[in-house]
């Protein structure tokens, strides 16, 4: 006898899980990621999941909320197909380019249907009041917020997924999130510049990549005040985030999203001062 999934109410954070999802698996795709962790597992201890995983939980929501119901079906094909090839030990974890065509294939026909069906179902309109140009943000996505264009195109994909959900958090009014999605990515920026300083991927905890990052720019004389001010606001709000009964209001999210925005700035500034250097 078939389960009935009693539908679940359409509402701003349900909209920003499904594109969540989305932007993931497009993110996994173009990167080749695991699909499974090493031990063939769909998720870990703490709840993680890599694309098998993020797959499985974005049928169940579009399943919960009535969405792209023939997309559905494929989704869960697909699904089964992953489980067959990806936890046999005898083959890879990392997607394979026939699977990463087929899964980018779905994900674009998804995006598409719902797009109509969206459309069709009431839903609460994002919020466009603040301290941020919503309106401008709306048309150019979170590029509004530099104030330096052409650092757009050196930041990696991760701290453009990261920037874009934080953005997305603070026009569906989910203010917190927002503000732990932005320290994330200056993370993220973080680590790009520990690579560029040591040559090699950043495997440390936050407090201790940005122990060597800074340790490194004063050894190489790169250190820069400006970007030193901002991190340590970084450093004292990550701290406050840490506790599990903060919650940020609108206007605090917005504060540490611009200063997100102002280190990576930074950032990428001193990671083209390495390159170039090395180029010469």
């Amino acid at each position: 006898m078939q389960k009935i999934v009693e539908r679940r109410e359409l509402t701003p954070i349900a909209i920003y899980s499904i594109s969540s999802h989305l932007t993931y698996l497009k993110l996994a795709t173009n990167n080749r990621w695991n699909v499974v962790f090493e031990d063939r597992a769909v998720y870990n201890r703490n709840g993680n999941a890599l694309i098998l995983g993020s797959m499985i939980w974005l049928k169940d929501l579009l399943n919960e909320l009535k969405l792209c119901q023939n997309e559905i079906y494929l989704l869960e094909n697909l699904i089964k197909e992953f489980e067959e090839f990806y936890t046999n030990p005898n083959n890879p974890t990392k997607l394979t380019d026939y699977h990463a065509h087929e899964l980018s294939k779905l994900i674009a026909r998804i995006e598409g249907v719902l797009v109509k069906e969206l459309n069709e179902r009431k839903l609460v309109e994002v919020s466009l009041s603040g301290t941020l140009n919503y309106h401008g943000i709306l048309i150019n996505g979170f590029s509004e917020l530099f104030s330096d264009k052409k650092i757009l195109e050196k930041l990696s994909d991760l701290v453009k997924n990261d920037l874009n959900e934080a953005v997305r958090a603070l026009l569906y009014n989910i203010p917190t999130a927002s503000a732990i999605i932005s320290l994330r990515a200056v993370e993220g920026a973080i680590r790009d510049l520990y690579k560029a300083l040591k040559g090699e991927n950043c495997n440390k905890t936050w407090r201790d990549a940005l122990y060597e990052v800074e340790r490194e720019l004063k050894s190489k004389n790169l250190e820069s005040k400006k970007l030193g001010r901002y991190l340590d606001y970084i450093r004292e709000i990550r701290n406050e985030a840490g506790h599990p009964d903060r919650i940020f209001t609108k206007k605090e999210s917005e504060y540490i999203l611009m200063h997100a925005i102002y280190a990576i700035e930074e950032i990428y500034k001193i990671i083209e001062k390495i390159q170039t250097h090395h180029n010469d």
